[in-house]
C-alpha cells in the first residue's frame, strides 16, 4: 500500500509540473483563470455546487484511503485493468478541479 501512495505522490507531482508553466499560459478550454476566481468567490452561496463539491472530496478521499491501485494493463478494454486506470484517471480529473477550488 506505501507502495501505491508513494507512486501516487510521484505521478500527481510530475502531472502539477508539467502542467504548472503552461496553464498560465494557456487557459483550460473549460475552466479559464478568471472562471476559477468567479467561482471562488461563489462558494458558500450556491448549495448544491457545494454539495457537489463536497462530494467530489469524499470520492477523491476514499480512493486514497483505499490506496490507488495501478494494474499492469492485460486487457484492452472492459476488463478490470481499463477500467481500473480510466477510474484513477477520472479521480485524479476530480482531484485536480477540487484543488482548483
Amino acid at each position: 500500500m506505501i507502495k501505491h501512495i508513494r507512486v501516487l505522490q510521484i505521478f500527481i507531482c510530475v502531472l502539477l509540473i508539467s502542467f504548472s508553466g503552461h496553464s498560465q499560459d494557456h487557459p483550460s478550454l473549460i475552466l479559464t483563470k478568471e472562471g476559477v476566481q468567479k467561482i471562488r468567490a461563489e462558494l458558500g452561496n450556491v448549495p448544491l455546487f457545494d454539495a457537489t463539491l463536497e462530494k467530489v472530496k469524499a470520492e477523491v478521499d476514499a480512493e486514497i484511503a483505499l490506496g490507488i491501485d495501478t494494474p499492469i494493463p492485460k486487457d484492452f478494454s472492459g476488463g478490470y485493468t481499463h477500467s481500473r486506470h480510466k477510474l484513477n484517471f477520472q479521480t485524479l480529473q476530480k482531484a485536480g478541479y477540487y484543488i482548483r477550488f
